[in-house]
C-alpha cells in the first residue's frame, strides 16, 4: 500500500529543509529563503494531495496548518534566525513524523492485509490476486477522523463519494436499529461499507444466526482487508462472503446452497448497507433478485414430494433390464459433430412453421422434446429422436399408451421414466442416467459406464444437452415459446395438450408478463419462466455452441439468435448426414456384452443390502428422537417444568441425530424434502431464546422425526424388494 511518490516527496522535503538550515548556518540568506520557499510549496503540495494516504487525523492536519502560519510570518519578515529555529525544532520533526507514520502504517496495513488474506477461501483469494493495488488506492482514498478511525472515499465510474460519514460506528448502530436482526436465523447483508456495519452486526447478531455477506465491489472489499482485523469473522463458520456481481458468484453461491446453505437460508432477513442503498442501489437490487431466483431454482429442484423420489427408485429398478440390454448414452458421444440439430418443442408457435421442418430432409437431426412428437407425426415428419423426462404414470399415459411410433425413432429417455414407456416403444432406446441425482449416479456406478446427462428440469433441457453431447452445432429451437400465443393457446393445436384449452384455464394470479422476441411483452407463467431461465443458463454455460431461436414467436431466450426457420435450414442444412441416429444406436446395441453386464447386478444387490442396514439405523434414530421430544415435552407440562438449558440440550441432541440424514448423497436424495421443510419450520420460529420458543422448536422436531420415520420405513421395504428383484434377474 505504500505510496512511492508520497515517500519520495517527504524525503525530498526533508533534504530541502536540511539545505535551508545549512544555508542559514553558512550565512547565505538568499539561498536559505529560496530553499525555504521551495520547502513550503512542497509541504502544501503534500498536505493537499497525500494526506489521505498518510491517514493523518484532523488534529494532525490542523497542527501542520498552524506550523505554516508562523513560517509565513518569518518569511515575510525575513527573520532568518527565527526561521532556523522553527525549521530545526518543528519542520524536521514534523517531516520525520510524517515519514515514520507513512512507513509504520503502510507496514502495519500490509501485515493486517496478509493476515486477513490467508483466512480467505481460495475462491476469493483468486479474485483478490487479480487486483492491481495501484488501482485500489486510486479508487479508495483513506483518511482518519478525529477519533483515529479510517474513513473512505470511493472514486469510480459510479461517481465520487464517501462510503462512511464522520461517525461510521454510529451509522452501523442506526442501520441495525432500523433492521432488527436478533431473531433472524439467517442474514443476507448487501454491501460491507469497508467493514463498519459488520462489526456492529457481529456485536448484535444471535450466536446461531448464519450470515451471508455480498460485496459487489472488489476494491471496497479489498480496502476492508487492509484497514481492519477480520480474523474473528473470517474464522466464523456461520459467516460467509461472496465478492463480485452475480455472474462472478453464481456458481459458488449455488454450490453453497446445494451443500447445506439452502437449509439455513429458507427465511433470510435482508439488510442493505448505507452505500448499497445510496450509491449502488441498482446493482444490489439486481444482485438480490438474482440471488432469490437462484434460491427458488434450487428449492424447486428439491421437489415438494418425497414420493416422487420413491417412484424414481422403483422405476429405475424396474428399468434395469432396459439399462443392461441397451446402449449407454456414451455411444452417442460426438456422433453428429458440427451437424445442425433442430429441437422441436410443443409451443403454440409450432403451428406457424412446422411444415418447413420437412425441408431438413436428413441434413440435420430433429429431436422432439416430449409432446411435440404428436404434431410432428401428424405432419408426416419423422424426427430422429424423442426425449422423455417425467417419471410419472401420467407421462406414460400421455405419450405412449395406444401410440405406435415409427421403428426408426430413437427414444432418449431418463432411466427413471415409467417402465411401460420402454416396454411399449417399438424402436431403439437409450436409458439415460441423470448426473445430478445421487440415486442415478449410484446405480450407474454398478450397472452403467458412468456416462450421464444432467437432464435439467424440462424436456427441452434434456434435448439441448443430448444434442450437445452428440456434438451438434448449431442447435436450432422450434416451437420453444415459453409463453401463451396472442389467442391464449399454450400448446400446438395439433397436440394432445391443446384440446381446446386456453390461457383462461390458468390462474390469472399466476400469469406474468415477459419480454417477447418482437420486443413487446407477452404472457407467460412463473413455471415457464423458470424453465426458460434454466435453458438460458445452459446456453450461457456452452458459449462454443451457436444457438438459434427459430420459434418465430414466444418469449425472448437470452443467449440465442432469432432467425426464421427457413433461413436457418438454408444456412445450415447443406449436406446429408452420413449416418442416421437409428443406425448408430442399433449398431451399438449389437456390440453389448450382456453377460458382463448381468454379472454386475450382484454388486448392486450387495450395495442395496448395505444401504438397507444404513436406513434401518436412520429409522432407529427417528424413533429415539421422537422419544426424547415426547419425554421432555411431557416434563414441561408438569409443575416442575424444564429449564431452557435442559430443552436446548435435547434440541442439540436431536440436531446431531438429524445430521445423520446428510451422511451420504443417497440419504440426502431420499430425505431432502423432509429435511428442507423441517429446517424451514425451525427457521420460521427464529432464534430460540425462551422456554416457550424451545417448546415450539421441540414440537417441530418431533413432527420432523415422524415424517422421516415414514420415509425410512418405506425405503427399507423398497430396498429389500429391489434386492430380491435384482437377485432373481441374475444369471446365477
Amino acid at each position: 500500500m505504500i505510496n512511492d511518490d508520497l515517500y519520495n516527496h517527504i524525503v525530498e522535503s526533508e533534504k530541502i529543509l536540511l539545505l535551508t538550515v545549512q544555508s542559514i548556518k553558512e550565512g547565505n540568506d538568499k539561498y536559505a529563503l529560496e530553499h525555504f520557499i521551495f520547502f513550503l510549496e512542497k509541504l502544501e503540495f503534500i498536505i493537499e494531495n497525500y494526506s489521505s494516504n498518510m491517514m493523518v487525523s484532523y488534529d494532525e492536519v490542523r497542527a501542520i496548518i498552524l506550523l505554516l502560519h508562523p513560517l509565513r510570518k518569518i518569511l515575510s519578515e525575513k527573520d532568518i534566525i527565527g526561521l532556523r529555529s522553527v525549521l530545526e525544532c518543528e519542520g524536521l520533526q514534523l517531516l520525520k513524523k510524517m515519514k515514520g507514520r507513512l512507513i509504520l502504517k503502510t507496514t502495519l496495513l500490509e501485515i493486517g492485509f496478509q493476515k486477513n488474506f490467508n483466512l480467505l477461501p481460495e475462491r476469493i483469494k483468486k479474485q483478490v490476486r487479480k487486483v492491481n493495488k495501484d488501482d485500489l488506492w486510486r479508487k479508495i482514498q483513506v483518511s482518519v477522523n478525529d477519533k483515529g478511525m479510517p474513513t473512505c472515499k470511493y472514486i469510480g465510474t459510479e461517481g465520487s463519494f464517501y462510503l462512511n460519514g464522520t461517525t461510521p460506528l454510529d451509522e452501523g448502530e442506526v442501520l441495525f436499529k432500523e433492521n432488527s436482526i436478533i431473531d433472524a436465523t439467517s442474514l443476507f447483508i448487501y454491501g460491507c461499507d469497508v467493514g463498519y456495519p459488520l462489526f456492529t452486526l457481529d456485536a448484535k447478531r444471535h450466536q446461531n444466526t448464519f450470515v451471508v455477506i455480498f460485496e459487489q465491489n472488489i476494491y471496497i472489499f479489498l480496502a476492508m482487508l487492509y484497514l481492519f482485523d477480520l480474523e474473528k469473522m473470517l474464522k466464523d463458520p456461520k459467516v460467509i462472503f461472496f465478492v463480485g456481481d452475480f455472474h462472478d458468484i453464481s456458481q459458488e453461491f449455488q454450490q453453497f446452497l446445494l451443500t447445506g446453505g439452502l437449509l439455513r437460508c429458507t427465511m433470510p432477513t435482508c439488510v442493505f448497507t448505507n452505500s448499497a442503498k445510496r450509491y449502488f442501489k441498482k446493482k444490489y437490487l439486481h444482485l438480490h433478485q438474482s440471488i432469490i431466483e437462484l434460491i427458488t431454482f434450487c428449492t424447486i429442484n428439491i421437489g415438494n414430494d418425497p414420493y416422487d423420489n420413491l417412484i424414481g427408485f422403483h422405476n429405475l429398478i424396474n428399468n434395469v433390464n432396459e439399462i443392461i440390454q441397451n446402449p449407454y448414452v456414451s455411444s452417442l458421444k460426438n456422433t453428429f459433430y458440427n451437424k445442425p440439430a433442430f429441437i422441436v418443442a410443443n409451443g403454440p408457435s409450432l403451428d406457424k412453421n412446422i411444415e418447413i421442418l420437412k425441408k431438413v430432409k436428413d441434413k440435420g437431426l430433429i429431436i422432439a422434446a416430449g409432446s411435440s412428437i404428436i404434431p410432428l407425426l401428424k405432419e408426416e415428419i419423422k424426427p430422429d429422436a424423442m426425449c422423455i423426462l417425467e417419471r410419472t404414470e401420467q407421462a406414460f399415459l400421455h405419450h405412449f399408451r395406444g401410440i405406435e411410433y415409427p421403428e426408426e425413432l430413437v427414444l432418449l429417455g431418463l432411466a427413471i421414466i415409467d417402465k411401460r414407456s420402454y416396454q411399449t416403444f417399438q424402436g431403439p432406446r437409450i436409458p439415460i442416467f441423470r448426473s445430478r441425482e445421487a440415486m442415478n449416479r449410484w446405480v450407474n456406478r454398478f450397472i452403467g459406464d458412468e456416462s450421464c446427462l444432467s437432464g435439467g428440469s424440462n424436456v427441452s433441457h434434456l434435448a439441448y444437452e443430448a444434442a450437445i453431447y452428440m456434438g451438434a452445432n448449431p442447435i436450432i429451437f422450434v416451437g420453444q415459446d415459453f409463453a401463451f400465443a396472442p389467442d391464449g393457446a399454450h400448446h400446438s393445436k395439433k397436440s394432445r395438450y391443446y384440446e381446446g384449452s386456453s390461457q383462461s384455464d390458468y390462474d390469472k394470479n399466476k400469469v406474468v408478463d415477459v419480454d417477447s422476441n418482437d420486443g413487446k411483452s407477452i404472457a407467460s407463467t412463473p413455471l415457464w419462466t423458470f424453465f426458460r431461465k434454466g435453458l438460458e443458463e445452459m446456453i450461457m454455460n456452452t458459449p462454443h455452441i451457436t444457438v438459434i431461436n427459430a420459434t418465430e414467436g414466444g418469449a425472448k431466450i437470452n443467449g440465442t439468435t432469432c432467425m426464421p426457420l427457413m433461413e436457418a435450414i438454408e444456412l445450415y442444412c447443406k449436406k446429408p448426414l452420413k449416418k442416421k441416429l437409428y443406425t448408430i444406436v442399433s449398431e451399438s446395441k449389437e456390440t453389448i456384452n450382456l453377460k458382463d453386464r448381468m454379472i454386475r447386478l450382484h454388486d448392486l444387490a450387495d450395495e442395496l443390502d448395505k444401504y438397507t442396514h444404513g436406513i434401518k439405523s436412520l429409522l432407529h434414530s427417528t424413533q429415539q428422537g421422537m422419544k426424547r421430544c415426547h419425554e421432555i415435552l411431557n416434563l414441561c407440562k408438569k409443575e416442575t417444568g424444564a429449564t431452557l438449558n435442559e430443552l436446548e440440550e435435547v434440541l442439540n441432541n436431536n440436531h446431531i441425530d438429524l445430521q445423520q440424514f446428510f451422511s451420504n448423497d443417497l440419504f440426502v436424495y431420499f430425505f431432502q424434502q423432509i429435511m428442507y421443510t423441517g429446517y424451514d419450520d425451525l427457521n420460521r420460529l427464529g432464534n430460540i431464546q425462551t422456554v416457550e420458543g424451545a417448546v415450539k422448536a421441540l414440537t417441530v422436531q418431533s413432527n420432523w422425526f415422524k415424517r422421516l420415520e415414514i420415509i425410512a420405513e418405506s425405503l427399507v421395504e423398497s430396498f429389500i424388494e429391489a434386492q430380491k428383484k435384482l437377485l432373481n434377474m441374475s444369471i446365477f
